[in-house]
Order: C-alpha cells, then sequence, then structure tokens
C-alpha cells in the first residue's frame, strides 16, 4: 500500500470513528433524556433496570463499539503503512559483513560424510 493511499485511508477510519463517537454522545444524551422523562413520570418503576440497560446499550453501544473498531483500524492502518523516515532508516541500516569462518560452505565441508 502507498504512503498516501494507507494515510487517507487511516485518516478515513478515524474521521468515521469521530463521527460515530459524536452520533454516540448525542444518542446517549437524548436517551437519557427519555430515561429521566419516563421515570419522573411513572413509567419506569421496580424491575425495569434491565429494560433501561438494554435501552442504551441498543442506542449507545453499538455506536461506541463500532467508534472504537473503527478507531483501532485506522490505527492499524496509519502503522503499517510506511512513513519517509522509517523508510530512510531502513535504507542507511546495512547488514554487518559476514565473516569467512560463518560461511556455509565451509561448514558444509568439515562435516564428515
Amino acid at each position: 500500500m502507498t504512503d498516501v493511499a494507507g494515510r487517507a485511508g487511516g485518516g478515513a477510519l478515524f474521521t468515521m470513528a469521530a463521527a460515530l463517537a459524536g452520533y454516540a454522545v448525542w444518542a446517549f444524551a437524548q436517551a437519557d433524556a427519555l430515561i429521566r422523562t419516563a421515570r419522573e413520570s411513572g413509567q419506569l418503576g421496580e424491575g425495569t433496570e434491565f429494560d433501561v440497560a438494554s435501552y442504551f446499550m441498543s442506542n449507545v453501544g453499538v455506536y461506541s463499539i463500532a467508534a472504537v473498531t473503527l478507531a483501532a483500524l485506522g490505527w492499524v492502518l496509519l502503522r503499517s503503512t510506511p512513513s519517509p523516515r522509517r523508510t530512510i532508516v531502513a535504507q542507511q541500516t546495512t547488514a554487518r559483513p559476514t565473516p569467512p569462518e560463518d560461511d556455509l560452505e565451509d561448514l558444509f565441508d568439515s562435516v564428515p560424510t
């Protein structure tokens, strides 16, 4: 993958993650307001804790998990894209020369058959 495509893809994933996180915060505020109104009006009584948790998870949880997943994928994509700095360091790093005693042909010649 090219450097530009990797950065653009990672940036797009981060942008979508931010949008979903913003929507999750907005959905949480709206769901909280609705639950408060229902409690104040007496529509929610004892034993409705599971219903409230299920309502929050279906309205907020899915978008929060999707935002975290997209942010993680964007981070992985950005980390796997070679940066110019990493490329220059890789080009400057050279393997040390192999000394003659580490030559495999000599090693195989010394093995009795």
